[in-house]
């Protein structure tokens, strides 16, 4: 049976939507296909990655030809002819029951993050309110109308509400077996980094996820503790390059921080005990720009 996972945002071997996900329903049997962005700096991607088929679907640099990828996302879709289709976003879903309405096929949509808060980053404070509200009532709708619910935990299912359907708890902890046999990294980075007091950073790289923020952090950190060293793991955009050099310039912090950029999955683990203290961002960021302005930092 063939089972597809569709996703914008995504990019090919994301933890979830790689190991959790795709590479599990493969070793129970099932014929799987990603649709999904892609990776940075790929100008194509049809490729088989641990017996799964990606097809990648190319970003449309002009902001509004945008609705152009979903299109191209569902023409893929429809190629593969699926028997369910596993969604990631509100607009992956709607491709989804459309799916479900015309072929009669079974849609899960994955829940991994609160996306009403995440749409109300983008607008003025004054419609935050508002905007939580309607997105959050649209997502309950879609939820309503899908086979089935996962969630990263149960209360994000409590705050999708969908009437009755009980969410599954797909939690995004790291897989057991990578922490089993765990490789040192080489003798350069650990000559490099050593005597160091390490502050890590693992996912997305964008101001959305508070990155400025730390760095800020960093001018305060390294008058206290000038061996501080901060790690950030994950690519950098290229539009979000050069704020991020004009905050190091800024605030003198050369020696003090490092853009590792991507680092495979298998990896990641090598880094994790290399770091002293792992930092994860926990206020929107709205609110840290908020406190960040009022002290003047």
């Amino acid at each position: 049976m063939k089972i597809c996972l569709l996703t914008r945002s995504h990019k090919p071997c994301d933890p979830r939507l790689h190991y959790r996900i795709a590479r599990s329903l493969s070793r129970l049997g099932f014929e799987v296909f990603v649709v999904c962005r892609l990776p940075h700096g790929s100008s194509r991607l049809v490729e088989r990655i641990d017996k799964i088929q990606y097809t990648g679907i190319p970003k449309f640099r002009t902001p509004g030809l945008d609705f152009l990828k979903t299109i191209t996302l569902y023409r893929e879709a429809r190629r593969i002819r699926a028997k369910i289709y596993i969604c990631f976003e509100l607009r992956t879903l709607f491709i989804g029951l459309i799916f479900k309405i015309l072929e009669n096929s079974k849609i899960i949509y994955d829940c991994h993050e609160y996306r009403a808060e995440s749409y109300s980053e983008l607008v003025p404070k004054d419609l935050r309110g508002p905007m939580i509200w309607m997105v959050s009532s649209l997502e309950k709708i879609l939820a309503k109308l899908s086979d089935r619910i996962w969630c990263v935990n149960k209360d994000l299912g409590r705050r999708i509400g969908a009437n009755g359907k009980s969410p599954i708890v797909l939690p995004n902890y790291p897989l057991k077996e990578l922490f089993m046999d765990i490789r040192p990294l080489s003798q350069e980075i650990q000559f490099r980094l050593k005597g160091r007091k390490i502050l890590i950073y693992v996912g997305n790289i964008s101001e959305k996820r508070g990155i400025s923020a730390c760095l800020r952090m960093m001018s305060h950190l390294k008058t206290l503790c000038p061996e501080s060293y901060f790690l950030f793991i994950g690519n950098v955009p290229r539009a979000y390059q050069q704020r991020i050099d004009l905050i190091i310039k800024e605030y003198d912090l050369t020696n003090h921080v490092e853009f590792k950029g991507f680092v495979d999955h298998s990896e990641i683990p090598s880094y994790l005990k290399l770091g002293d203290l792992g930092v994860f961002m926990v206020l929107p960021v709205i609110q840290v720009s908020e406190r960040i302005q009022k002290n003047k930092i």
